[in-house]
């Protein structure tokens, strides 16, 4: 299943107004590699990260984004 169509469905299931939670690894949390290199190599490595940029790049196409922060 890839990204676009979870985040399809996400977005199906919400009720009107609803909201959307997601906690992820930022890139100084998990490997920096590419999505390329974690399916050649099969793995990982530990995690996958993602920039502030890109992760608000993907989800700004399905979602109001209402607050956006590192975890403490």
């Amino acid at each position: 299943m890839n990204l676009k169509f979870i985040l399809e469905i996400i977005s199906d299931l919400l009720k009107p107004e609803g909201y959307f939670g997601l906690s992820c690894f930022n890139r100084n949390g998990g490997a920096d590699i590419s999505d390329y290199a974690v399916y050649r190599n099969g793995s990982l490595h530990g995690g996958r990260g993602y920039s502030d940029q890109k992760l608000k790049l993907v989800l700004e196409n399905y979602f109001d984004i209402v607050e956006f922060r590192k975890m403490k």
